[in-house]
């Protein structure tokens, strides 16, 4: 990046500045216990106004910000959902529609165990079906990427 005189530096982004719900909600506070002990103390009214715009307002938009940041988990955890079972389909396809746990974490960042039960969730939607080898190997077989000599279900 470049200065306005056109030479190379560092700059800083501001724009994720106040983002933070705690910080709202803590200076809030602060500035709640502040203002209220010389309103209560001086048995004033013209603390009032101060209170509601450097309190009351604060917290409120960090209790605003503390719900929008739970709604945008919610939305990263349902995609991440998504996201994952297209890694497992991708594996799937890659290994002639025959998966197994290690085989979907040893492709992607996904843990065995969370392998495992998003298998089993896509077994019990019917995407998948879970088999045992005779080994006693449980392996996840999806049709859709069988080869089609082995694919003669109709």
């Amino acid at each position: 990046m470049q200065d306005m005189f056109g030479q190379p530096g560092n700059r800083r982004n501001y724009n994720n500045r106040g983002n933070n719900p705690f910080g709202s909600l803590l200076s809030g506070l602060l500035f709640l216990g502040i203002f209220g002990f010389f309103a209560f103390s001086m048995r004033s009214w013209m603390f009032v106004l101060p209170v509601l715009i450097l309190a009351v307002f604060p917290m409120i938009d960090g209790i605003k910000k503390l719900v929008n940041r739970k709604k945008i988990r919610a939305e990263l955890n349902q995609t991440e959902g998504a996201s994952n079972e297209k890694v497992i389909l991708t594996v799937a396809k890659g290994n002639h529609g025959i998966v197994t746990p290690t085989l979907v974490a040893l492709h992607s960042d996904i843990s065995i165990d969370q392998a495992d039960k998003l298998l089993q969730d896509m077994a019990k939607k019917g995407y998948a079906e879970m088999k045992v080898r005779d080994s006693g190997k449980i392996v996840y077989e999806f049709s859709d990427f069988l080869p089609e000599k082995t694919n003669e279900d109709f």
